[in-house]
């Protein structure tokens, strides 16, 4: 062999390794790709999961927050239709007749009696509220032999309603005290419904 050949032969060998090691690199380099692409598609996926979720709980929290703000002006706008209807219900008594003042009254007073002769307190103004007022009353509250109420001399400021007093026990059914726990016991149920 001449040193063409074998030169020839050199080179053609070294080609031979080169392609052969060019195969494995592009082998290699093709499993890093596939590797890496499915790292890739799965990073991906895990992203669009999280993203996903992230969307969901902002969603669901937007959601809520607005379920609290409607149930809130709603409360807010109950409350307030409250207060105006307890407002007019409070002139509405005030500017009762005599005859429908006194037969509420009545009821009041003969419901909240506890001895019979305990001293009616009326407002300052109060001309509804009389002597011949107390002695139908006495003697409703006689058949049950505790018919001896009288109006007291002092006066309260207190618009409409009264207040029973013996010694230092007192039963007040202001209209502002009977209002208040009306309003409060229906304002306690609005707000329940605020949590349903």
């Amino acid at each position: 062999m001449d040193s063409k050949q074998v030169t020839e032969k050199i080179l053609s060998e070294a080609q031979s390794q080169a392609d052969k090691i060019k195969e494995q690199a592009d082998e290699k380099v093709r499993q890093e790709r596939q590797k890496l692409q499915t790292e890739l598609d799965s990073f991906n996926e895990e992203t669009r999961r999280l993203v996903k979720q992230a969307l969901e709980e902002a969603k669901s929290r937007t959601l809520a927050w607005a379920r609290m703000e409607i149930a809130k002006k709603l409360l807010r706008t109950r409350k307030d239709l409250l207060d105006e209807t307890f407002a007019a219900a409070a002139e509405k008594i005030k500017n009762m007749s005599a005859k429908d003042y006194q037969q509420l009254m009545e009821k009041l007073i003969l419901s909240a009696v506890n001895t019979g002769d305990e001293e009616i307190i009326i407002d300052k103004n109060e001309k509804r509220i009389d002597a011949a007022f107390v002695e139908r009353l006495n003697a409703k509250l006689s058949q049950n032999s505790r018919g001896n109420l009288k109006i007291a001399d002092s006066k309260a400021d207190i618009e409409a309603g009264f207040i029973l007093q013996k010694g230092r026990a007192r039963v007040n059914g202001s209209l502002a005290v009977l209002l208040a726990a009306a309003k409060e016991k229906l304002e306690t149920e609005l707000a329940a419904q605020l949590f349903v």
